[in-house]
Parts: C-alpha cells; sequence; structure tokens
C-alpha cells in the first residue's frame, strides 16, 4: 500500500525532498514522517510502501524516478532490507537513491554488513530522534552523491584512457599500414628544408642504393645521386613547381654507387610562410624500374602481336558504340579496301564497305550482338570497279556494356576468308562429281549383275545336263581333285553368290533396305550343306563342324544367312594355308530375355590387323594383310555379310590378329528349340558328287 503525504512546515528556500518511507508499522511510518517534519525546515514530499516490493515499485516508479532519499526498515514481511538494496542496485554497482536502514538491532553486526550491501547509512530505532533522522537523512543524500560523482569522473577517466589507447593504437596501426604501403610499393618519404638544405629519406635510402650513413643529407648531395643526363631536367623541374606553387611531378634515373641504373618517379609539393617564401618540400620517391620493364615488354608484345596479325592478314578494330567512332589498325584498312587513315573510322563507313546484298544481314547481326554478346559473320567487300574479283572478309566480335548494362563497346576482328571460300566451292563441286559417279557407278553395278543373272542360271542348268549326259566319263579329276565339271561347277556358283552380293550392294549404296524373305531355317541343316560343298571343292583343308543341338531353329531369310555362312567358310578356306583346319562351332546363349544362335568359324590363316578389324566389314574394303597378298578378293563379301546379319537383328564380330589366324563370330535371335542331344560332325571330301539336298543330313524338326 502507497500513502502519500506532506507535512505543513513553512516554506522554505531548500529544495524539496520526495522520501519513500518503507515499513510494515503505520505508527513508525507516521513517527518517522513527524519527525522529519518538525526537525527541518525542508519541504518533503512522503511516499509510504507497507512490504518491501511495494517500497521496490515505488522508487523505480517510471513517472516520478527515483527519490531523494528512501527510508528502509530492516524488518519487512516479504523481504529483508540487503534483499531490498539487491533489487535497487543500478548497472553502475550504485543504488538508484540513497538509503537509510531502520534497524531495531543495536550493535556493530548488521550496521557494517549494511553498509556493504550498499545503505548510506543506518539508525537504530530505539535511538531514533528528530534532529539525528534529519542528519542522517541529509548526510546519506551526500555521501550518495558524492559516490555518484566519483564513479562518474572514474568511468569518465576510464573511458578517457580507453579512448587514448585506441586512437593510440589506430595511430600505429597507421603507423604500420604506411610502413607496409611504403615497403609494398618500393617507395621512400623525404623532405627538403629549403633554408637549411637539409634532405631526410624514410626508409627510401635503399631505392639510391645507400646506407643511411652514408648520405650527408644535402640537396646537393641528393642532386648529384640522378643519373647527369637527367639531372638537369630534374632541377628545372623542381624550380618550377615552387615558382608556381604547383605538384613537382618528375622520372627520372638514380645512379646508384654500384653503378646500376635505377629508374624512379617522384611527387612532391612544397609549404610556404606567411610572406609566400618557400619553406620545405615533401614528397614521396618510388623505384618503378620492375613497372617499366614490364611496360617494355608489354609494348614488345603489342609490336609482335601487330606483326603476327600482319602477316595473317588480321584486322582488328574498337567500336564506341555512343559516338559511333571507331580505330581501325593498318590491316583493316587494307582489307576493307581503302587507304590507311585517309578519313574518320566509322562504323557507318565499314557499314558502307559491305556489299550491298550482304549489307543488311551484316548490320543486323552486328547489332544482334549486343544481346547475345558476340558474333560471326562473313561478308563481301563492296568495289568500285564492277570487274573486280569478289573477296570475302570474315568478321567476330565481342560487345562490352557499362556498369547499368547499357551498350559500351565492341571489340573485333576481320580477316580474308576469300580462299577458304574458293576450296569450299571446288570442294562442293568435287563432291557433286563424286556423287554423280557413285550414282552412275550403283547403276550400273544393278544394271550388270541383273544382266548376268540369267546367262549364270543357263551356266548352271548346261552344267547339270552335261552331268547326266556324259556321267562316268566326265568323272577324272586332275591334280586339284576335281572334275572339269565340277571346277565349271564352283565357279558358277562362286559368280553367282558375287551378283547376289553385289545386286545386294546395289541395293544398300541407293538406299533400299535389303527386303528379307523369312521362313523357318535350321541353322545346323544349312551351314551342314554349305560345309559339305565347301570341302568338296577344297578337299585339302580340313573343316570340322561342332554343333551343341542338331537343330537350331529361327525365322531368317534361309538364302541371305547362307550366303553369310558361305562367305565366311569360303574366306576361311581361301585365306588358310594348304592343309589347314577350319573349326565350326554352331550353339545357342542368352542374352537377357532373348535367345541367340550362334555361329563361330575358325580358321589358321594370315589374320588381320587389330586396327583394322572394324574396317573390314566396310565396303570394297581389304585390310593390308590380305592386299599384300596374291589372294583375289573384292571387299564385299563381309560388308554384305554385316548388313545382312544386322537386317536379322543380329550382330557379326572377328577377333583376329596377323598370323595367327581369324575367328567370326555371328549371333542371330532364334526361337527357343526343345532339347536335344549334341552331335559332332568331321566331314570330308566325299569320293563321289552329293548335292546339298542329298547329303546326309541331320533331320529337320
Amino acid at each position: 500500500m502507497l500513502i502519500n503525504g506532506s507535512g505543513s512546515a513553512a516554506p522554505s528556500e531548500l529544495p524539496e525532498w520526495r522520501v519513500v518511507i518503507v515499513d510494515d508499522s503505520p505508527d513508525e511510518r507516521a513517527d518517522a514522517r513527524r519527525l522529519l517534519l518538525r526537525s527541518s525546515d525542508r519541504r518533503y514530499v512522503f511516499c509510504e510502501a507497507d512490504t518491501g516490493s511495494a517500497g521496490v515499485r515505488a522508487v523505480l516508479d517510471p513517472v516520478t524516478g527515483p527519490p531523494n532519499c528512501l527510508l528502509l526498515d530492516y524488518d519487512l514481511p516479504d523481504m529483508e532490507a540487503p534483499e531490498v538494496l539487491d533489487a535497487l542496485r543500478g548497472p553502475d554497482g550504485i543504488l538508484v537513491c540513497p538509503v537509510v536502514v531502520f534497524t531495531g538491532h543495536v550493535g556493530l553486526e548488521a550496521g557494517p554488513a549494511l553498509l556493504r550491501a550498499g545503505a548510506q547509512d543506518y539508525i537504530g530505532k530505539d535511538w531514533l530522534k528528530g534532529p539525528a533522522l534529519t542528519r542522517v537523512l541529509e548526510n546519506a543524500v551526500e555521501r550518495w552523491s558524492m559516490a555518484r560523482e566519483l564513479k562518474l569522473r572514474a568511468a569518465t577517466l576510464e573511458a578517457s584512457e580507453v579512448n587514448y589507447r585506441m586512437l593510440f593504437q589506430a595511430a600505429r596501426e597507421g603507423e604500420t599500414r604506411l610502413r607496409m604501403t611504403l615497403e609494398a610499393t618500393n617507395t621512400g618519404i623525404w623532405t627538403w628544408e629549403f633554408g637549411t638544405d637539409c634532405v631526410n629519406w624514410s626508409p627510401g635510402y635503399a631505392i639510391q642504393g645507400l646506407a643511411q650513413e652514408d648520405f650527408t643529407g644535402s640537396g646537393a648531395s641528393f642532386l648529384q645521386l640522378i643519373h647527369p643526363h637527367d639531372r638537369e631536367r630534374v632541377q628545372r623541374t623542381l624550380q618550377t613547381a615552387v615558382a608556381n606553387q604547383s605538384l613537382c611531378q618528375c622520372a627520372f634515373r638514380v645512379l646508384r654507387p654500384s653503378g646500376q641504373v635505377v629508374s624512379v618517379e617522384t611527387l612532391g609539393r612544397a609549404s610556404y610562410g606567411g610572406a609566400g617564401d618557400p619553406l620545405r618540400m615533401i614528397g614521396t620517391v618510388t623505384d618503378v624500374s620492375a613497372r617499366n620493364r614490364v611496360e617494355d615488354e608489354l609494348k614488345r608484345s603489342e609490336e609482335r602481336l601487330a606483326r603476327a596479325q600482319r602477316a595473317a592478314r588480321i584486322g582488328t578494330w574498337d567500336w564506341n558504340v555512343r559516338t559511333g567512332e571507331a580505330s581501325w589498325t593498318e590491316e583493316t584498312w587494307r582489307l576493307l579496301g581503302l587507304s590507311p587513315f585517309s578519313c574518320p573510322s566509322t562504323y557507318d563507313l565499314w557499314l558502307s564497305c559491305v556489299h550491298p546484298d550482304d549489307r543488311e544481314a551484316a548490320d543486323a547481326t552486328v547489332r544482334e550482338a549486343f544481346r547475345t554478346g558476340s558474333y560471326r559473320h562473313e561478308f563481301r567487300v563492296s568495289h568500285a570497279e564492277p570487274d573486280a574479283a569478289i573477296r570475302w572478309l570474315e568478321s567476330s566480335g565481342e560487345a562490352l556494356s557499362d556498369a547499368n548494362g547499357q551498350p559500351a563497346r565492341m571489340l573485333g576482328t576481320v580477316r580474308d576468308s576469300t580462299e577458304r571460300h574458293e576450296a569450299e566451292r571446288a570442294l562442293r563441286t568435287a563432291l557433286d562429281h563424286a556423287e554423280q559417279a557413285v550414282s552412275s557407278r550403283d547403276q550400273l553395278l544393278a544394271l550388270v549383275s541383273h544382266d548376268l543373272k540369267n546367262p549364270l542360271g543357263a551356266l548352271m542348268l548346261g552344267v547339270e545336263l552335261l552331268r547326266g549326259q556324259l556321267g562316268a566319263r566326265v568323272q577324272a579329276v586332275g591334280p586339284s581333285g576335281l572334275s572339269t565339271l565340277d571346277k565349271l561347277d564352283k565357279q558358277i556358283l562362286r559368280m553367282d553368290k558375287l551378283v547376289d552380293e553385289l545386286l545386294d550392294a546395289a541395293r544398300l549404296h541407293a538406299g533400299k533396305p535389303l527386303d528379307l524373305e523369312l521362313a523357318e531355317t535350321n541353322l545346323v541343316q544349312l551351314t551342314l550343306g554349305l560345309v559339305i560343298e565347301h570341302q568338296r571343292i577344297a578337299p585339302r583343308h580340313r573343316i570340322e563342324v561342332r554343333a551343341s543341338r542338331d537343330v537350331i531353329m529361327g525365322r531368317w531369310d534361309a538364302r541371305r544367312i547362307e550366303r553369310v555362312v558361305s562367305n565366311l567358310l569360303s574366306n576361311a578356306v581361301k585365306y588358310s594355308p594348304d592343309g589347314g583346319k577350319v573349326q565350326v562351332d554352331l550353339g545357342e546363349e542368352q542374352a537377357g530375355n532373348r535367345t541367340l544362335a550362334v555361329l563361330r568359324i575358325e580358321d589358321s590363316g594370315i589374320g588381320i590387323a587389330l586396327n583394322e578389324r572394324a574396317m573390314v566389314f566396310e565396303w570394297f574394303t581389304r585390310g593390308e594383310n590380305a592386299r599384300r597378298s596374291d589372294i583375289e578378293g573384292t571387299g564385299i563379301g563381309l560388308a554384305g555379310a554385316r548388313e545382312i546379319v544386322t537386317r536379322h537383328g543380329g550382330t557379326i564380330s572377328v577377333d583376329s590378329d596377323v598370323g595367327r589366324g581369324s575367328i567370326f563370330t555371328v549371333r542371330l535371335p532364334v526361337q527357343p528349340p526343345e532339347a536335344a542331344v549334341p552331335k559332332v560332325w568331321a566331314v570330308s571330301a566325299p569320293k563321289e558328287r552329293a548335292s546339298p539336298s542329298r547329303a546326309h543330313l541331320p533331320p529337320a524338326r
């Protein structure tokens, strides 16, 4: 509970004090109020509370602010005096207002503890009297004010010391940064006192190649360090800057005692007295030898680039988009057919040099580059002479924008591309001729192949008729082991196969796919028939067939698959030595959810080089090893085989090396056949000719 009250004492010149009295006894609060009003001429405004928490709220009231003093009873219902003091302690450790504690404890034990807790004084209720209470209250206010002032002064001194330390640290850091900057830029600071002719340097002595003790410190000795060829010019520059009160800026060479020449650059400015007399000059000196070397190397690089561009007939240009002005190298002028630097170079001038038929496209391409960032374009040069040869130029450029993203400049190159255009035109003409020749070849190939089919059929029929009419009289064999009719039959079959291959090649080169006549075909039976035929016409070779099944069925074009197998067998026999062995393996394998028929033919022939394995399946191509031999070949058999196998959805591959034979593998997708007992056949040349249809073959299923 808070109670406000005021005394009725006579007006006084003393300022009014607000006093908060905290005591759980109304009578004791009234006694304290009465004693203060009676024993002092000061005006008081009282605020009373009967608990510690209520007293804390009264002291910390944000409206009235802290009171001039707090009279606090030691024992309160909710708190004791030390707890109230802790609640009233400010951030600086001092209580927010003076505090005097009423205590009923007589003796020294409670008093010192209260003072340590922050109270300014304490007074026992047993010896509470008016004058004593007034003096205690006023002394408490004065001690609190003094402590507050001392605290503020200490804080101010501490802040000043912190600021001084910060300024000192900043000065040291600034000096360190300056020293590091001077060292990093190889720069020294110098002063020249004109009155005493005394020159002082910071660590710039090293630039002059001197130790500090080796320099006399006069202006004359400083000038003696300058290269003789630069000395007079430097003196004039210094005198002019002092006379005009302007910045002295000069580059010169320093001649070190060791004889080394160093390039330096100095900046300085003089200070003047009241009458305008020059007093001193302060400046810097920087070793620019390394920079000069870089600049010299850059100039040499630019000269080399310019020479290279002239040699390559490449011109460069720089276009200021905002002003329309451009700068061209001499080669650019020459490529455009203009006299170098004969008139101002502008974008419009460049555009006027473009052939009228190309001008609109060239202008649109360049302007589009401001959106895309770059361009490359070819155009013809416009000539005043109507009979002049057309010249092509290739131009490229890169757009540059300002900080706001607006077009600012464009840099680029231009070079003569006439020769390339002529070469491309000649190449296109040659390609057209080549395509016409290939087309004519394919037409001729198809025509000849088709016309050969009919006479070959007649020859095959004639041989069969002769064989039937002559009977045993033609069965005599020659040194090769073949009769005359057998030899004729062999050549006719070879020609028939070659014509079929030529017809397929003509069709494929004309862009027409092979038409397949698919039917159920037994790959084992087909292969055995061809093996018997090849064994009959090549009796000195041994052809062995192994099959994992007696029937391997699939929907294939039997005539074309027969050609694939026949071609591989023929090559195996042809490229193997006399008496060589040819191994034929037939089987199946799984590839995911597909079943593949696998035909593998291995020979012991001349082999194929590793880098030529893929090319042997190209049209009209043979391996180097085969071309060097005396074995004839057209280079279309394996290419046709690959087309046929691929058309069936299969693959053909070769594993070979020179002198170690070859293994050709064909994989064709099939339907899964029934399980069968594996068979192995060893086929030798028959004593009597038997056609494939009459051979002893496994029965088809």
